[in-house]
């Protein structure tokens, strides 16, 4: 699944990953990030997929899906927007699910996260719930728990943390001086421009894109296409969306949607103005 965070991937891959062969990997970070270099955001070029590289990844998902007895992959990390070319290099026959949301839905839901509290038993609980451990890059945690530890530093002297979700290119100079609101609405509006630069230079046959609009408007319908798409039955997946897709929306999310004052609005709207309309949500 690929498009900017918040769109709504994770409830499609935990729905897709309920058919046979399917696992849904819940953000495996480290995986994906296994021969990164050093640099400020969460970018990677086709060029870092080298043979090494793109060998070492493809042998960790093989031995993950031995695990659970899976045959095929399938994950939610947002960090996929910011390198498609990357992830084809390193699996040219992968397909690409691009999740669209209006950004005016999913920035206030950005916002309210960058100033949430994510304790350590939540962080554990969630990386370790299920199967979700089988996922993790175990070299990879020493670095995931300076990066929380800065975060919480951060909140309680700040009010906000240092960083949430991808880091997108130009995030690091732009946040200086800028609010919450402002960065969500930047990081947003790069991760929508990149996801869909990146898969644009995709084979046409490798890509389904889905508003999530249309999956609140018509999940039986939408759910057809996603299953043409995957090769896998149609009719238990069509019944699924049917009984689940828009059920039981988060009260805490909808909060963050209707909160958003006016001034902080005039904030947001300038930055994803441009994206909005290359959307068609302007």
């Amino acid at each position: 699944m690929v498009g900017p965070t918040r769109s709504g991937k994770t409830v499609l891959c935990r729905l897709l990953a309920t058919q046979a062969d399917f696992h849904h990997f819940e953000e495996p970070i480290g995986l994906w990030n296994i021969g990164k270099k050093g640099r400020k955001d969460d970018a990677r070029d086709a060029d870092e997929a080298t043979p090494r590289v793109a060998h070492r990844i493809r042998t960790s998902m093989a031995r993950r899906l031995a695990e659970v007895g899976a045959r095929r992959w399938v994950d939610d990390l947002p960090h996929h927007a910011l390198r498609i070319a990357f992830c084809l290099r390193v699996l040219p026959d992968a397909r690409l699910i691009q999740v669209l949301r209006d950004g005016r839905e999913s920035v206030p839901e950005m916002i309210g996260l960058w100033g949430a509290d994510d304790s350590l038993r939540r962080v554990v609980t969630r990386k370790l719930a299920g199967r979700n451990w089988r996922s993790l890059h175990w070299p990879s945690l020493p670095g995931m728990a300076l990066k929380w530890a800065g975060n919480q530093v951060s909140r309680r002297l700040l009010g906000r943390r240092r960083s949430w979700g991808p880091t997108v290119p130009g995030q690091v100079e732009f946040s200086r001086d800028r609010s919450i609101a402002q960065i969500a609405a930047f990081q947003w509006s790069v991760m929508a421009t990149m996801s869909l630069d990146g898969v644009a230079q995709a084979p046409p046959e490798q890509v389904l894109t889905v508003r999530r609009e249309n999956l609140l408007a018509d999940p039986a319908g939408e759910a057809e296409r996603i299953a043409a798409f995957v090769d896998t039955p149609a009719p238990p997946l069509r019944d699924l969306f049917t009984q689940r897709i828009g059920v039981g929306a988060s009260p805490k999310l909808k909060a963050m949607r209707e909160s958003v004052p006016p001034e902080v609005w005039d904030e947001i709207l300038p930055i994803i103005a441009p994206v909005q309309a290359r959307l068609g949500y302007a």
